[in-house]
């Protein structure tokens, strides 16, 4: 069976993340790149991505 890697936005293939940090640092900067499309209208969405973009930083911290 061949990987199938998910469609919809961009996916990192879990292979590449050897280390719990790197994984944290790629969902930081995907859920920050997402805060910061231009899309009017979307100002809970932003806000969701902007929370979720400050935990993941907060975990990261507690790892280093």
């Amino acid at each position: 069976m061949e990987k199938q890697y998910c469609r919809v936005g961009s996916s990192t293939p879990m292979a590449q993340l050897n280390q719990p940090s790197h994984f944290l640092q790629s969902l930081y900067t995907d859920f920050k790149d997402r805060a910061m499309s231009p899309n009017p209208g979307t100002t809970n969405l932003v806000s969701f991505f902007e929370q979720k973009a400050e935990r993941i930083q907060k975990m990261i911290q507690e790892l280093a």
